[in-house]
């Protein structure tokens, strides 16, 4: 085998394995999307709902700090986000699924606790 020949099959090599590592990357900076989501049973969470300390989250902005679990988790309430913020800095009990991969609640139900 040339050099030359040689020389392409290790770019090609290269390329591919450039490729599936991008691939995996891709995977791992996006883990809410459709083939990755896992969602638990429907449960109940309690703690205080406030804003998300990242001004660009503007999907889920809203985020409840269980402190049952020890756990901040963001909020998805259909995408209404108004309904969510008349319960901000309030203690509060939701009823919903939990998006394990994305640490995300998707919200049944919201009641004051307070």
């Amino acid at each position: 085998m040339s050099g030359k020949m040689i020389a392409i099959c290790l770019l090609g090599a290269a390329l591919s394995l450039g490729f599936a590592t991008t691939g995996e990357l891709a995977k791992a900076k996006f883990p809410q999307s459709q083939n990755q989501q896992v969602h638990s049973q429907r449960q109940t969470f309690t703690g205080e709902v406030t804003r998300s300390p990242d001004p660009r989250n503007r999907l889920t902005p809203f985020i409840i700090y269980d402190r049952t679990r020890k756990m901040n988790y963001f909020l998805d309430y259909n995408g209404d986000n108004q309904e969510l913020a008349k319960h901000e800095g309030k203690e509060v009990q939701i009823t919903g699924t939990l998006n394990d991969s994305a640490d995300t609640i998707q919200v049944e139900s919201i009641k004051d606790l307070g």
